[in-house]
């Protein structure tokens, strides 16, 4: 057997679960592959890596939000428990690869493919917004593309929920959302401090619609504070010529740096892009 980053021994068992492979290591814990020895099926299980209370607290407003939500865009979320002091995630286990590896660089993917792709997104986004549920991480490798064309929306840890009172909004894991991974899909009031809406989602929606259109990111910087300049003070990039003009108008939209001239939640934007001839 061999040993994963948290310390897990792949063929070990957890709970009702079989360790398999080790999926990826981020910055607040490590997923596995691993096999419900009960339901016989395939899941994905995250592990915090730290073991304080905040930690704990983290994965468990992220489990959830995440519950909340039933949409087939969306990863579900099975159940969480601990092993040792660690909190552990129980998610679906989604076969395919992330946006980001599947956008090709610098071209782009054809127009009704990337369409296919951002209904999907969006749609699961509205159903998020219309549960007042942010994502405030949404970016192309947060998004999975199985070998159909069918779209998971991933990782809701830096979630929260768009009414007062209803989580603690200071222990979210902000010091993630000042990297480098998320800085290009961050809106500019995010960058200026302010808190997350919705319209901060459409921004970052808009981010991705460019990237999977272009084959690039509307905004670029040699370092996340030129990034972080790019975003505050300068137009986006133009489009390939061969992106329908209604097309350019909606993501040009999504992009306004005044957060009251975009989609007010991505409700609106899925009903302006269900418009766009195919």
């Amino acid at each position: 057997m061999h040993t994963a980053a948290s310390g897990l021994l792949i063929g070990q068992r957890l709970g009702g679960y079989r360790i398999d492979a080790l999926l990826g290591v981020g910055g607040m814990g490590t997923v596995y592959a691993a096999r419900d020895r009960v339901l016989r099926r395939s899941v994905a299980i995250k592990v915090v890596d730290r073991a304080d209370a905040a930690a704990r607290r983290a994965l468990l407003r992220e489990a959830r939000l995440a519950a909340s939500l039933a949409h087939p865009a969306i990863c579900g979320v099975h159940e969480v428990g601990c092993v040792g002091r660690r909190p552990f995630i129980v998610m679906e286990r989604v076969d395919g690869r992330p946006l980001s590896a599947v956008i090709p660089r610098g071209v782009g993917l054809p127009v009704e493919t990337a369409l296919h792709y951002a209904l999907q997104i969006v749609d699961a986004v509205a159903h998020a917004h219309a549960r007042h549920v942010v994502h405030r991480d949404l970016k192309a490798a947060n998004v999975m593309i199985d070998a159909g064309g069918a779209v998971k929306v991933l990782d809701f840890g830096l979630a929260i929920c768009d009414t007062a009172g209803d989580v603690d909004t200071q222990t979210t894991r902000v010091e993630s959302a000042s990297g480098a991974g998320t800085v290009p899909y961050m809106a500019p009031e995010i960058l200026q401090g302010r808190r997350a809406s919705p319209r901060s989602d459409v921004w970052a929606l808009g981010v991705l619609l460019h990237e999977m259109l272009a084959g690039a990111r509307p905004f670029e910087g040699g370092t996340k504070y030129e990034l972080a300049a790019s975003i505050l003070e300068r137009p986006p990039a133009p489009l390939p010529g061969r992106v329908p003009a209604v097309l350019r108008r909606i993501v040009l939209r999504c992009l306004e740096k005044g957060a009251d001239d975009r989609f007010p939640f991505a409700g609106p934007l899925a009903a302006a892009l269900d418009e766009v001839p195919a």
